[in-house]
């Protein structure tokens, strides 16, 4: 698949561009987190060498923008503070993504809770739960004045500080605003950017400004990369040119500034009329005219301010600043350069490992007040992007479709290959009885935002069979036979049981299988007769009416894993389901009422098994 526009929202790669001093976040910094030793506690150091105030948190803390910065608590949720030399808490809420205050107002969510806006006194401003009619599932952090959202239908659009719609979500992908410029690309071109080739065809980008309205459109028939920060009005452009990808420079009008060139086998950035290019893994300089100013011997080359660049020789190991005729500037030689933060007369360095400062345009390095040492650095201003923490649970439920006698719409003692041809339905895929010899189940899944579904189809025998035929031979005058394979077939094998494994770490529903569980319980107890539930009401089985199960726990070795599952009593195992003793004991005698309510003779309690079948 193409690498399509480098910002792409879909991967939560947001860039404010660095082209200039207004589009840059960096220059919107005030204040730096630093350690002064090793494990020591966090402090705040203003951009130009000024400690705010040191060794006062003991968990990690955010760059201070606009007068605020953010402190980790202990159950990693986020604190907004202000940047005094005593700092406040600003109210008491905690936030579990929080963007940072580029504005007056930024979005944030709360645990649990749907994306909102808040001021600087941490108020809530506006709910951004629905957008013209859509469920919002993020928002990016605002720049030049908006912020760009992604609703129900995958689709981007933009709003402004109030909250309100600039641009509609018609967009597969948008970008946040570099000199006042946006890009976005129209969802009846989805195709083109998720295919396999490697180029676009017929897309188009429009050009929009931070009102909606729009500028310009740049045509990517050919194209293959679109970066999509504006540097100096342009924007870096690779096409494909027969096997070969060349880089050019166009305007938002997708007029060709500078053209692509067989010489440019990469463009990095742009100031003025220059760019950096790309020779065999080194670095170079060049003119819009097409003229090398620095040739490629550079294996590390970057735009550090106006007129300076940030350069390592081929085998050298040392950083230094270089004018654009490659003399040296100032006497600081380190080993990383990162930016120049806030008004832009020091840029963060690193010496070595352990030790940071900064550096002046001319390439001095700059006297610290107190000896103050910077140990380590933190270069992470708040979440670019902020997902609803939001869940719907009656809705996830629903979506799994659990009937008494059936999972997402697969019933028990439906034939094997009425079954074969729903699960290829749900696959994208044809499933043939020779793909299914030896088989007793079958497996597909279902992507959701919340958490992916996994199913398993299981069957009362095999449903695939071989065809054969009697094949005699001849062999010094005896005759022999023998059973030839011809094809395969389905069996007249049912299915018998059905189970959903949901594993929830690292998705949108870790930490909440309980909320799930009260969901998945109104579901089932609807559906028959309590016959089990777990005390601590993690497990609960139910009998219908037609004398299936059906039941749903969390595993308690495994407490991110959920299942949920529909058979035939003779074919659910409930004593899995119930767990062994550690004497292996599965009796029911074992169980007091305090690990378990029982019903009936069945108890469901501790979960060992990899499914509800009993196989």
């Amino acid at each position: 698949m193409k690498n399509t526009i480098y910002a792409c929202l879909a991967a939560l790669l947001i860039f404010c561009g660095c082209s200039s001093k207004s589009d840059n976040i960096n220059s919107l910094v005030e204040y730096i987190p630093f350690q002064s030793c090793e494990d020591g506690r966090w402090g705040l150091i203003s951009t130009d060498g000024e400690v705010l105030f040191a060794d006062e948190f003991s968990e990690r803390i955010t760059m201070a923008i606009n007068g605020r910065f953010f402190a980790q608590n202990d159950d990693d949720l986020w604190e907004i503070y202000t940047t005094d030399e005593k700092p406040q808490q600003v109210g008491s809420d905690v936030y579990k993504e929080i963007a940072p205050f580029t504005e007056d107002v930024t979005p944030a969510v709360k645990p649990g809770g749907h994306v909102i806006l808040i001021d600087r006194d941490g108020e809530e401003v506006k709910v951004l739960d629905v957008i013209d009619g859509k469920k919002v599932k993020g928002v990016s952090r605002f720049c030049q004045g908006i912020a760009v959202f992604k609703n129900e239908d995958d689709a981007y659009g933009a709003i402004n500080t109030s909250g309100e719609v600039v641009i509609p979500a018609e967009y597969c992908n948008i970008s946040l605003p570099t000199e006042g410029k946006v890009l976005a690309l129209e969802k009846k071109y989805e195709e083109e950017l998720n295919n396999d080739d490697d180029t676009f065809d017929k897309a188009v980008v429009k050009v929009f400004d931070t009102s909606g309205s729009l500028i310009g459109e740049i045509p990517m028939k050919g194209v293959m990369n679109l970066k999509t920060d504006f540097m100096d009005g342009v924007v870096i452009v690779a096409k494909k040119y027969g096997s070969e990808k060349r880089y050019g420079l166009m305007d938002e009008k997708g007029e060709f500034v500078v053209a692509p060139s067989a010489k440019n086998h990469s463009i990095h950035s742009v100031q003025g009329e220059h760019f950096i290019f790309r020779d065999d893994d080194r670095y170079g300089l060049m003119d819009f005219e097409g003229n090398v100013v620095l040739r490629a011997k550079y294996s590390e080359l970057t735009f550090a301010a106006e007129g300076l660049l940030c350069a390592q020789k081929e085998g050298d190991d040392v950083v230094r600043f270089i004018d654009f005729e490659g003399n040296p500037v100032g006497n600081a030689e380190f080993t990383s350069g990162y930016s120049f933060y806030g008004d832009g007369a020091y840029c963060l360095v690193r010496f070595d490992s352990n030790e940071y400062g900064f550096v002046s345009k001319d390439g001095e390095r700059l006297k610290l007040d107190n000896n103050t040492e910077l140990y380590d650095v933190l270069l992470y201003t708040g979440d670019d992007w902020v997902d609803s923490d939001f869940v719907d649970y009656a809705a996830y439920v629903a979506s799994m479709n659990i009937t008494g006698n059936s999972l997402d719409g697969i019933s028990l003692g439906t034939s094997a290959q009425r079954a074969a041809s729903m699960v290829g339905e749900r696959k994208g895929e044809t499933i043939t009885a020779e793909d299914s010899r030896g088989d007793d189940e079958l497996t597909y899944s279902k992507e959701h935002d919340y958490s992916n579904l996994y199913f398993t189809v299981y069957f009362d025998k095999d449903i695939s069979a071989a065809i054969t035929k009697t094949v005699y031979e001849d062999y010094y005058g005896y005759r022999f036979s023998r059973e030839e394979t011809t094809g395969y077939r389905f069996t007249d094998a049912k299915v018998d049981a059905i189970q959903i494994r949901i594993n929830v770490l690292y998705d949108k529903l870790e930490g909440k299988l309980p909320e799930l569980m009260k969901a998945l319980k109104n579901k089932l107890t609807g559906l028959g007769r309590v016959i089990a539930e777990r005390s601590d009401h993690t497990g609960i089985a139910v009998k219908t009416a037609s004398g299936n199960v059906v039941m749903a726990f969390i595993e308690r070795d495994s407490p991110n894993i959920l299942y949920v599952g529909v058979g035939r009593e003779d074919k659910v195992n409930l004593d899995n389901a119930r767990g062994s003793m550690e004497d292996g004991d599965l009796s029911d005698d074992n169980w007091s009422d305090e690990d378990t309510v029982a019903v009936d003779s069945v108890a469901v309690d501790e979960v060992y098994a990899d499914s509800i079948a009993d196989y």
